[in-house]
């Protein structure tokens, strides 16, 4: 994966519905579960973590749906708020 840097900034593609789920299934970047297929944005921002040094920064730019949308993997997505918060 390379080595972990200070920061990400990241703006992903919005609306994928085919963003490999099948294939990365098992990828060693999903540090808190696997991302579910209907919530692409999860897998970006697990992305992201899976990069950052201990105490590093990301930033994405998230469509607003995903702040209201209703979380098909509650536990992924709290996971990965509770990822942010520790690093």
């Amino acid at each position: 994966m390379g080595d972990p840097v200070d920061a990400v900034v990241c703006h992903p593609p919005f609306g994928a519905t085919n963003w490999g789920d099948d294939e990365l299934g098992h990828d060693p970047r999903w540090i808190v579960g696997t991302t579910p297929r209907t919530e692409p944005e999860l897998a970006w921002v697990q992305h992201a973590l899976a990069h950052l040094r201990v105490g590093g920064h990301a930033v994405l730019l998230m469509p607003p749906a995903v702040a209201s949308r209703r979380a098909g993997n509650a536990s992924v997505a709290n996971s990965c708020a509770e990822a942010t918060c520790a690093r």
